[in-house]
């Protein structure tokens, strides 16, 4: 059976373009799916300069476009297309040596496979019974997210910047949070106090929300105690979690090139570094999946780097599984 691609990375955000290019450079044939239907990742959520990529001032979906173009140029990316299982060579004996891939779009075959699935929102389960309209976990576009009252769940970074983002239209703000303090950075948590109508709930959740079809207002329990605050909208800012579903795909539970993955009920996590035992059958791993608690641009460039080489020397390593080129 002949592969598709010396290398199928699923997913196309920072960590799966990066790799294409990489593959490029190292001379292997490299296959981006992504289930979306353009390339680009989390870097279509950023409307604004990005702030913390080193000597980069470019817009978000400026960023992704120029990537995109540069990772076309080394490798074939089809989007619009979910992987839904990975079968190891074990399970497929018509395959030989190659990984099947079954996706929506077909099969693929593969030498090797690099995950770079990245992140998924994180949902609220009070309202996940909702189905009026009103709930949203993204406040672009920007320009048009405005009214009367808004209700932000969440405390870290991301609810607290678009209480400030938005305060300018709308006329109260409510930022409800779980925890005792905010987890926002200390700069922005002091930056809100300077504006009346934004109102921080701590200790305080999310019950339910009212109101048929749209939303007309937040069901809070605070110190044991009910009360409902009039909201237009619900924005959900409480974080992300890894999409690492395809990573025990099949019932197999894949390693990481360089580290291991345990299974657990929340995530993958990543533990420890190392060389990969070059017997075995990995699956590799790079970006925000690996490391979804310090979700960083430069961070999944590198890891897309360091999977890519190290696939590299492991199709080296095997005989059987080098490409043929002639």
């Amino acid at each position: 059976m002949n592969a598709d691609a010396d290398v199928v990375i699923v997913g196309g955000g920072m960590a799966g373009l990066s790799a294409g290019i990489w593959a490029g450079r190292l001379g292997l044939k490299s296959k981006i799916i992504e289930k979306d239907e353009r390339a680009g990742g989390q870097l279509h959520w950023i409307q604004d300069v990005i702030p913390d990529y080193p000597g980069l001032e470019l817009r978000g979906t400026d960023f992704a476009r120029t990537l995109c173009d540069q990772a076309q140029r080394s490798a074939s990316i089809e989007t619009g297309i979910a992987v839904q299982k990975i079968l190891p060579f074990q399970d497929a004996p018509e395959a030989g040596d190659l990984y099947v891939l079954e996706t929506t779009g077909g099969i693929l075959s593969a030498r090797a496979v690099l995950i770079s699935t990245g992140l998924r929102r994180r949902t609220l389960p009070a309202v996940r019974a909702f189905h009026g309209t009103g709930i949203y976990y993204t406040s672009q576009p920007r320009d048009q997210f405005k009214g009367n009252s808004l209700v932000i769940a969440g405390g870290g970074d991301g609810a607290v910047e678009n209480a400030i983002l938005l305060q300018a239209q709308w006329k109260k703000i409510y930022i409800v949070h779980r925890g005792a303090a905010l987890r926002a950075r200390p700069a922005l948590a002091d930056h809100i106090r300077n504006h009346s109508h934004i109102e921080v709930l701590l200790e305080t959740e999310i019950v339910s929300v009212t109101g048929d079809p749209g939303i007309r207002g937040v069901v809070l329990s605070q110190g044991g105690k009910t009360r409902t605050v009039d909201a237009d909208r619900l924005l959900v800012k409480v974080g992300f979690e890894a999409e690492n579903t395809l990573l025990s795909s099949g019932g197999h539970h894949f390693a990481h090139a360089g580290s291991w993955l345990d299974s657990n009920d929340e995530q993958m996590a990543l533990h420890s570094t190392g060389d990969m035992p070059l017997d075995s059958r990995p699956i590799w791993v790079a970006g925000d999946v690996c490391t979804p608690r310090d979700p960083s641009l430069a961070v999944a460039a590198g890891q897309a780097c360091i999977a890519m080489r190290s696939i590299e020397r492991y199709l080296r390593s095997k005989p059987s599984l080098l490409p043929n080129r002639n």
